[in-house]
């Protein structure tokens, strides 16, 4: 992340694909963090060392439209709100990167925001504060949370899909077999809200 060289974003983000990992089962994963930049992935291995949840993890620093990794080489892509941030035209190349390091029928998990047309995208970083409702801790972790939420929010640029329907057709154009759920409502200011969706999207 060029623009966003922010230690919560990856800290954050290997925290929480750690627990998941650990609370579906998995026993033999090796997780692989990537960032445009070099002091979010230090800052990384400075907070966790080499394991996250018990999980070996290798720090690479590489470009997410062009991987630095072999065909096939990943049973699990996952990235969260990351599209979000990707301009419109170079979405397509984000999600072929994907496809392209996926082993067959495996699959990228994402989530992501669907913002009304016209939604004022100034006031759209409020929205990561929200965000906090959902992090486990007592009142003041989670503000604290929602400070670091807005903060990211304020160093970033906004290319949200605009339609459910556009996002599935992203996903689809670029080889997958897109499934949305997991369904939340978010509020992004009075009168405007957006909706938050999971993502399996299998690589057919």
């Amino acid at each position: 992340m060029k623009k966003n060289d922010y230690k919560f974003t990856t800290i954050y983000s290997l925290e929480n694909l750690g627990a998941i990992l650990s609370l579906v089962g998995f026993k033999n994963a090796t997780i692989v963090a990537l960032d445009i930049s070099a002091s979010p992935l230090e800052k990384a291995r400075a907070h966790f060392g080499r394991t996250v949840f018990g999980f070996p993890v290798e720090y690479v620093q590489g470009d997410a439209l062009a991987l630095p990794f072999d065909n096939d080489s990943f049973d699990l892509v996952t990235t969260h709100l990351f599209m979000t941030h990707i301009a419109d035209q170079r979405k397509n190349q984000v999600l072929a990167e994907a496809g392209r390091v996926l082993r067959r029928d495996r699959e990228f998990i994402d989530e992501e925001i669907v913002v009304p047309p016209g939604t004022d995208l100034d006031k759209y970083k409020w929205f990561y504060a929200t965000l906090a409702d959902e992090f486990p801790g007592t009142p003041e972790q989670k503000a604290k949370v929602a400070q670091y939420m807005v903060e990211l929010g304020a160093y970033s640029e906004f290319y949200p899909y605009g339609s459910e329907k556009s996002l599935v057709a992203s996903m689809n154009s670029n080889g997958f077999e897109a499934h949305l759920g997991g369904l939340q409502e978010k509020r992004l200011y009075v009168n405007v809200c957006a909706s938050l969706y999971q993502i399996n999207a299998r690589k057919v």
